[in-house]
């Protein structure tokens, strides 16, 4: 074991914030910029493994990289050679105590350089820091505080090393380098996955030269972060020319790159002169980075302001006419370029063509076109008068050839035709192209009529009705349908109409004719049938239940009867077709059927309503677990005496369907069962069983008693009443944990029963061992749980020595008093190291037994 050098200086360092990066003999620097890039120009980029961005010390977003303690990890292909001086920095962020690499240059456990942490002991989780030297040695372990950010540094010069840990010098130590054949890795050993680390790193660097204090201080300062910069809100703007640059302006030394490709900290934008810019122009983009650092970002989107000119829609209009075409405020100083050659904010349009106005204001411009047509009138004829016969529709429609006509009538109609059904002057007036023409036209309708006097009416069926036309002389009457009328009397002008059982109710329709104009009127027969209701028999009804009644009524084509039920008592609807009886007393009931012109029919029938209540069970029964007991019902009603049973649930009856059933419960549990009677009608009885809980005990099966030794027998159990036998050697035979020293091998039983009677028996077997046992535990920890290493024994026994030895033989401790031990220092006082120590023990039994043992103890710290 390498010897560290007795003295450990710190030094300290002024951090000047946001200090220069060193960069002379710098190999790799990885300041995790969103990224796993090597900055400083060597190209020694890191392959990474489930890890994720997270905000660095400084705050900044996405600059340091977190690692899952589980298999996250970040190396380099290979390994970087060692040269005689070299310095390894990174910034950590643990988060557990764990047992980790953090940096390692090499094979782990082999050879290299770097990182790790644990509790000062390899493979043992801490938050201790420390260097691991050729994957065997670890150095100057120190701890540090979780979730904060901690520096590590170690530094080579020759084959002296120096470990700063937060700007402190820990310490340093001398020792031959072990030549590096392995792979540059973070946070895992790449190798098998093992020891991962749990937290965030930063800022990593590698130089192959030893760092002086100054320049441990810059890499500790050191903020690769660039500051936040704004190139301002996106804008609109009507000149050819702007500026854009970044505000703050940042410090000097930095880069610059915009989307223009220029690379100065400021640029020009030209825009066109003579157009108006895109829609959504392309943003512009300005990156500023920082020498060894980072990158930062931002855009503008900047538009070009306009001017609006709208002309309107394209339009048309008649010859002779014209429309004023105006272009639009353009603002102070316009000026307005048309397609006519006038230089006004207006002009006048009298021709069919194209017009378009150009209008440049403050160097904003902007320009539109409209389409003006010129036509000559339609022409619109209707044709000349016209005549229809009475009752008839006469269909107007004006004929001339159009482009994109519009029509009005004088009936307010707005479509090509029209139809009229009276006499009068009509008229439509025709748009098109912008012009307008109108045409008139005499409609004559002819007005023969007749009355009928029959209005609409109901017959029964079998019943007869005349019916009565009154009209001009000439007129032909013609009478559809014909049914029930007697030709030739279907042309009369007062025909009898006679029903029977084929009517249906129906318009009869009487048309007047005279030459070739037909007039026709109507009247509604509605034909009702004589009803013949059926009740269906006599019903039988359960009290409680209700019933639904729902006579026929015939004929069925029929929809209007009306229903009056007498009585109404026990009904849902007395004047329902279907009716629901909710049980009360038995009862007749008269069903009578009626048209609403009294077409009449009736039939009977009798309710006969039977008990519902007639068998009694209600009980709560208590039981034991794996009890019996038998369920017996009482008949209330003898006439309704039930013929079947149904217990639900089921499960434990040894007939489920029995009337006086047998039951095993296992549990508590409520039942029912259903009584049907001869009638039907069902009856609910109820029934609870509660099962207490059974009686429980867990004891030991056996133990061992040691001279001198006794045994409280504690059982876990719900009993509340006990016996045990035998009672030699128990202090009470009625006590739930009885304290036992019985002189020989003993089996006691025990015997007990719950406070609701349940019962339960137990045993346990206590053997007498008349020997005594001499023990000394291999390892201790002073200041824990077990702070001094004792004897231990089994029996009676007396010490005669108890020794302690360091590995060099020098005597540590001893004691001749058994209840005594060693609390880990020597006999100077002082707190022994942590190794491995030599014991020595020698005691006599009660039985004059001598035992002699020495062996190894090993002291954690």
């Amino acid at each position: 074991m390498k010897r560290l050098l007795p003295v450990i200086l710190a030094l300290l360092f002024c951090n000047a914030a946001y200090s220069q990066l060193p960069t002379d003999s710098l190999k790799a620097w990885w300041p995790f910029c969103n990224d796993t890039m090597d900055h400083s120009g060597n190209g020694y980029d890191l392959v990474n493994d489930n890890i994720s961005a997270v905000p660095d010390r400084f705050g900044t977003p996405n600059s340091a990289f977190d690692f899952n303690g589980i298999n996250s990890s970040m190396n380099y292909t290979t390994f970087f050679p060692a040269t005689a001086d070299l310095t390894y920095s990174c910034w950590i962020y643990p988060r557990t105590n764990q047992a980790s690499i953090i940096l390692y240059n090499g094979t782990y456990n082999v050879n290299g350089l770097g990182f790790v942490m644990n509790n000062g002991t390899i493979g043992t989780p801490g938050n201790r820091v420390s260097v691991l030297f050729g994957g065997v040695g670890q150095y100057l372990s120190t701890p540090v505080t979780l979730n904060a950010w901690h520096h590590l540094l170690v530094t080579r010069n020759g084959n002296a090393y120096t470990f700063y840990v937060d700007m402190v010098n820990v310490g340093f130590f001398v020792d031959f380098f072990v030549p590096i054949t392995g792979f540059f890795q973070l946070g895992i050993d790449i190798v098998d996955g093992s020891d991962p680390f749990d937290g965030h790193i930063d800022d990593v660097a590698y130089y192959d030269n030893d760092l002086t204090p100054s320049r441990i201080a810059a890499i500790n300062g050191f903020n690769p972060s660039v500051v936040p910069f704004t190139l301002g809100a996106d804008t609109t703007l009507c000149p050819v020319f702007f500026d854009l640059k970044p505000t703050p302006t940042p410090p000097a030394g930095y880069s610059y790159l915009w989307s223009t490709g220029a690379t100065t900290p400021s640029i020009t934008v030209t825009q066109p002169a003579t157009m108006p810019a895109a829609p959504s122009p392309p943003p512009y983009w300005l990156m500023i980075g920082k020498p060894f650092g980072c990158q930062y970002r931002d855009s503008i989107v900047v538009r070009r302001d306009t001017i609006i000119v709208r002309l309107g829609n394209d339009t048309s209009f008649c010859d002779g006419f014209s429309k004023t075409l105006i272009a639009g405020a353009g603002g102070s100083g316009a000026v307005y370029t048309w397609s006519t050659g006038e230089f006004t904010p207006s002009i006048v349009a009298d021709t069919t063509g194209l017009y378009y106005v150009h209008v440049d204001s403050n160097q904003c411009n902007s320009y539109d076109t409209i389409f003006v047509t010129t036509s000559p009138p339609p022409p619109v004829n209707l044709g000349p008068d016209t005549s229809q016969c009475t009752g008839m529709p006469i269909t107007l429609s004006s004929t001339g050839t159009f482009t994109s006509p519009t029509y009005l009538w004088s009936t307010g109609a707005t479509s090509p035709t029209t139809v009229v059904s009276t006499s009068g002057v009509y008229w439509v007036e025709v748009e098109d192209g912008g012009c307008a023409l109108r045409d008139s036209i005499f409609a004559y309708i002819a007005y023969d009529t007749f009355t009928l006097h029959n209005p609409d009416t109901a017959l029964c069926q079998g019943q007869q009705l005349p019916a009565l036309v009154t009209g001009a002389t000439g007129l032909h009457y013609q009478w559809t349908p014909t049914t029930g009328i007697t030709f030739p009397e279907d042309t009369s002008a007062t025909p009898t109409i006679r029903t029977d059982t084929s009517f249906r109710p129906g318009y009869y329709v009487v048309t007047a004719s005279v030459g070739t104009c037909h007039v026709s009127d109507s009247f509604f027969l509605d034909i009702q049938p004589i009803p013949k209701p059926f009740m269906g028999g006599n019903r039988h009804v359960c009290e409680f239940d209700t019933l639904r009644i729902s006579p026929s009524v015939s004929p069925t084509w029929y929809t209007g009867y009306i229903y009056d039920w007498t009585p109404g008592t026990f009904l849902s609807d007395s004047t329902a077709a279907t009716v629901t009886y909710t049980a009360g007393d038995s009862q007749k009931y008269v069903l009578i059927v009626t048209t609403p012109h009294g077409c009449t029919g009736k039939d009977s029938m009798e309710v006969f309503r039977h008990k519902g209540s007639f068998v009694t069970y209600d009980v709560t029964r208590n039981v034991c677990p794996g009890d019996s007991l038998q369920f017996i019902p009482f008949v209330d009603l003898p006439t309704e005496e039930p013929i079947s049973y149904n217990w639900t649930p089921g499960n434990y009856f040894t007939d489920s369907t029995a009337a006086q059933p047998w039951i095993h419960p296992i549990t508590s549990m409520d039942f029912s069962a259903i009584a049907v009677s001869k009638w039907g009608c069902r009856d609910t009885l109820n029934a609870s069983i509660h099962v207490f809980p059974a009686a429980v005990m867990y004891l030991e099966d056996s133990t061992v008693l040691f001279p001198g030794e006794s045994y409280q027998i504690s059982p876990q159990t719900n009993l509340t009443d006990f016996h045990w036998f035998p009672g030699g050697g128990l202090n009470d035979t009625t006590l739930s944990n009885p304290l036992a020293n019985p002189l020989f091998n003993t089996v006691y039983t025990v015997t007990g029963k719950t406070e609701n009677g349940c019962t339960l028996t137990d045993s346990i077997k206590i053997r007498v061992d008349a020997g005594t046992i001499i023990a000394v535990p291999n390892a201790f920890a002073p200041g824990g749980v077990n702070n001094k290493l004792y004897v231990l024994k089994k029996g009676l026994a007396a010490l005669n020595y108890f020794r302690i030895y360091d590995r060099w033989g020098n005597l540590l401790y001893k004691s001749n008093n058994i209840n005594d031990g060693w609390d880990g220092t020597s006999e100077s006082g002082k707190p022994a190291p942590f190794g491995v120590y030599v014991y020595e023990v020698e005691a006599v039994t009660d039985a004059g037994k001598v035992f002699h043992k020495q062996g190894n103890v090993t002291l954690l710290r």
